[in-house]
């Protein structure tokens, strides 16, 4: 059954291509919006995104580099600060671990092998 679901996911990707109904500047930036947004309004949300924005770490490499305290201060706008900061911590290493920090080989991975090894981070949920 879930074959089925990713041929037609896949299909009207195809067809439709992606339909940007989550913003963000960069499939980075959804990533971390996506952590945020959890329990938290999403005004709040982009008070967080626009932090690290202006501290121009909105990047795997640049946001790796930025001890968990100081990623913590910079979301606190989207609550839960340093568990979120955590969650984030949690992907980065796994990015860089897994895939040489790399998104695109991330992304080059087959979509059940994706969403495995996503759910395995913790702080990573199915939705």
């Amino acid at each position: 059954m879930e074959s089925l679901f990713i041929r037609i996911y896949e299909r009207l990707l195809t067809e439709f291509g992606p339909q940007g109904w989550w913003p963000g500047d960069s499939v980075f930036e959804i990533i971390v919006g996506a952590v945020l947004t959890q329990n938290t309004a999403w005004g709040n949300v982009k008070k967080a995104i626009n932090n690290l924005k202006q501290h121009k770490a909105l990047t795997p490499p640049k946001l790796y580099q930025i001890p968990e305290k100081t990623l913590a201060e910079w979301i606190r706008p989207a609550g839960y600060f340093n568990i979120k900061a955590k969650r984030i911590r949690n992907f980065l290493e796994f990015l860089f671990n897994h895939h040489g920090g790399d998104l695109r080989r991330l992304q080059g991975l087959e979509l059940p092998v994706l969403r495995q090894s996503l759910l395995a981070i913790n702080g990573i949920s199915p939705e």
